[in-house]
């Protein structure tokens, strides 16, 4: 969905932009392993010899570190030596340590992950009898005296139970690390304490802008900016950096925080503000027609133009969809940026490029789309591959015929070739295919590119076929993004009153939250008040959809429900990150702060 203001806010914090974003989600750490595992053990392995060329591996286990009284001597054939964590058993090995899954005798991946090495068994031994500590805070104490810069396993550990902590009063040992801890552990614990949100963390982020780190400054200064707006202090110690710092990042968010509480700052950062930054702004919140006027004063700067395609080429392409006068006189300037664009190895880049040749609409774009088709074979290209085959085919004629020569050396070309000919009906043609597929009369492989085209023709007899496929699973055979995106392009009163009926769907992370993206990027402002629904109502909707959309169209009212929900302490920490944005995005757009409404001063 659209979260230009949501995604600003987050860049500044360093966090992702994208509503499955965590603060960790890819990396599990040493000790969670270990908490997680039935069997954390250290063992032998030998190559099994049951079958010829038997990859299997027979485990002998030596010493039980956890569970399974009675294992020790006993042997395990394992017949998957690959883990959930990506690591590999071997099959031939000695005294290595492994941490078997609840169930593991009987599943499929019994092995959740597996350590080699003597200071990885080291700091596993550690790990679980600190795990026998009666408190919290005891834990926390004894991982903090075993930091050691010659085994990560600690410091990484430390700092993923922190984020998990559950006791307030041991926020201190926290802010204790910043003071206490190498330069690591300092930009970690900075970064950690924006993100809870705790108050009682202010002294030492505006202790930490004096930092000559300046990754530590900078995490500071935007936690201050975007969480802290207001605490005491902040104001005083952001006017120090304006008047003493060197550093340009630091200058910017001092004059970012101080242009809400003074008029004559406020007034020197609007001045410096581009054409590009001005219609930005208004595009986050939604605003094309407002923007539009600033699009004529980017044109005449060569950079801003190139920042503008780059960036949002999907704003550039709506206008010269819309735009017949502006798509020809812009053509002679536009083409050789995208030529530029096309030559990058950047799949988002290509995508953007493609959609912006197709708007243009000329003969004129024919090579670069057939450059855009080389990459044919590639899989992250395929949105580009799609978009610039069907702009080849529009433009009809030869150029018709080479895009399917092009697509000529695909698996998928015989599947192709029919969606590029010209038909007379080519929605209703389309939508027949798709219908077969669904009813299991046939197996297209070009599901993918008939739900994509659908979307681009605005198929509207496509609209009750394409709610078949999310509610009954066949989006898995192509990306949902496409299905998505489809029905967001034909749009209209079907597509959002079928999508606000799933909105209480039983399979949240699928249907669900798709069904809520739909909406809110149709109706916009309109879905405020199911947004506030999704807040209140277990079941409905998804939470944390809706902190996003509320960052960028919440009003000051909202704050009152917002504002418990996104406690670290006390609220829903499990969409903590997500209602904490929320907090921040509607005080930043409505001169809000912590006290309440900012009164600007001369």
């Amino acid at each position: 969905m659209p979260a230009l203001r949501a995604a600003t806010i987050l860049a500044s914090l360093g966090w992702g932009a994208t509503e499955s974003a965590s603060a960790s989600a890819a990396f599990v750490p040493m000790g969670d392993y270990a908490r997680q595992a039935e069997i954390v053990a250290l063992v032998d392995s030998r190559p099994s010899a049951e079958r010829p060329n038997d990859s299997r591996a027979v485990l002998t286990f030596r010493e039980i570190l956890k569970g399974g009284p009675g294992l020790a001597g006993r042997e395990f054939l394992l017949a998957r030596r690959h883990a959930s964590s990506d690591a590999f058993a071997p099959q031939k090995g000695e005294g290595f340590a492994v941490l078997l899954r609840e169930g593991w005798e009987s599943h499929d991946l019994p092995l959740l992950t597996v350590y080699m090495e003597a200071y990885e068994i080291e700091a596993l031994r550690a790990f679980l009898e600190i795990d026998r500590l009666p408190t919290e805070r005891e834990r926390l104490l004894a991982l903090r005296e075993l930091l050691d810069a010659t085994n990560p396993h600690f410091g990484q550990q430390l700092m993923q139970d922190f984020r998990n902590m559950r006791d307030e009063r041991n926020f201190d040992l926290l802010t204790g690390l910043y003071e206490d801890g190498d330069p690591g552990m300092r930009r970690e614990a900075a970064a950690l304490i924006g993100r809870i949100g705790d108050p009682r963390g202010v002294p030492t982020l505006i202790a930490a802008l004096d930092s000559p780190d300046l990754v530590i400054s900078s995490e500071a200064a935007r936690a201050l900016l975007f969480v802290f707006r207001g605490a005491p202090g902040v104001e005083d110690a952001f006017r120090r950096v304006l008047d003493s710092s060197e550093h340009a990042e630091l200058h910017r968010t001092a004059e970012r925080y101080l242009a809400a509480y003074d008029e004559s700052v406020a007034a020197r950062v609007e001045a410096g503000r581009s054409s590009y930054q001005r219609a930005s702004a208004l595009l986050e919140q939604g605003d094309e027609d407002g923007a539009r006027p600033y699009f004529d004063l980017i044109l005449a700067d060569a950079g801003e133009f190139e920042t503008l395609v780059r960036l949002n080429p999907a704003w550039v392409a709506r206008i010269l969809r819309a735009e017949p006068e502006t798509r020809d006189r812009l053509r002679p300037s536009l083409l050789p940026v995208l030529a530029e664009h096309a030559e990058e190895e950047n799949y988002l880049r290509a995508a953007g490029v493609a959609n912006l040749l197709g708007a243009l609409s000329h003969p004129e774009t024919a090579p670069l789309l057939l450059e855009l088709l080389e990459r044919a074979d590639q899989s992250r290209y395929e949105r580009s591959v799609r978009i610039a085959a069907f702009a080849l085919a529009d433009l009809d004629g030869e150029f018709r015929e080479q895009a399917m020569a092009r697509l000529e050396a695909r698996d998928d070309a015989a599947a192709l070739r029919p969606l590029l000919e010209e038909a007379r009906d080519e929605g209703a043609r389309l939508v027949a295919e798709l219908e077969r597929a669904l009813d299991g009369r046939e197996s297209s492989a070009a599901l993918g590119w008939i739900v994509h085209r659908l979307g681009e023709l605005r198929e509207e007899r496509a609209v009750d076929p394409l709610f078949r496929a999310l509610e009954s699973g066949a989006s898995q055979r192509f990306r949902n993004a496409d299905l998505t995106e489809a029905l967001v392009r034909i749009g209209g009163e079907r597509v959002e009153a079928a999508a606000a009926g799933l909105l209480r769907h039983p399979d949240e992370n699928q249907v669900r939250r798709q069904a809520v993206e739909i909406v809110f990027r149709l109706q916009r402002e309109r879905a405020l008040p199911l947004a506030r629904r999704m807040l209140a109502e277990e079941g409905f909707g998804r939470r944390s959809a809706a902190a996003l959309f509320l960052s960028n169209h919440g009003a000051p009212e909202d704050l009152e429900t917002l504002i418990p929900l996104s406690d670290f302490w006390t609220g829903d920490r499990e969409n903590h990150y997500w209602l904490q944005l929320a907090v921040s995005g509607i005080r930043q757009r409505h001169g809000y702060d912590l006290n309440g409404p900012i009164e600007a001063r001369p």
